[in-house]
């Protein structure tokens, strides 16, 4: 994340594991924001067991930073 001093940061949102945070991560939070999902989903970004809009914003903020996965 940041060179001096090194500092490291994970980005939340790639719930269906393909390496970035895309448009097709937050279609799939959304949808389940819009059927009222909850209890324990991978779409639970913010780890309080109901998906809603603070979850969908999360991974939009993600994906408009191009997250991704980045391996040595």
């Amino acid at each position: 994340m940041d060179n001096v001093p090194v500092r490291y940061a994970m980005y939340s949102g790639d719930v269906n594991n393909d390496g970035t945070v895309d448009l097709s991560d937050v279609l799939k939070i959304n949808n389940d924001a819009g059927v009222f999902t909850s209890g324990y989903a991978l779409s639970d970004l913010t780890g309080n067991s109901i998906i809603d809009l603070s979850d969908v914003v999360l991974a939009q903020n993600n994906s408009s930073v191009f997250a991704g996965v980045k391996r040595p």
